[in-house]
């Protein structure tokens, strides 16, 4: 999986919201109906984020200060 890091920030607007987790699906028209689960939780200084292909059973996770 890419990601294109050239594009601006997004805000957490709209995403499910619950206790400083984050989650929404992804999903690029232009790419087929494959869709990504992304799920973010804040812990401590940390941003946990974990990433779920559609058809994958192995997540991509991600931490960042």
């Amino acid at each position: 999986m890419c990601f294109d890091l050239s594009v601006d920030e997004v805000s957490v607007d709209n995403w499910n919201e619950l206790n400083e987790e984050y989650a929404f699906v992804y999903a690029n028209p232009e790419k087929g109906s494959e869709k990504v689960l992304v799920k973010c939780l804040v812990m401590n200084d940390k941003l946990l984020v974990h990433v779920l292909s559609q058809g994958s059973s192995e997540p991509l996770s991600l931490e960042i200060e």
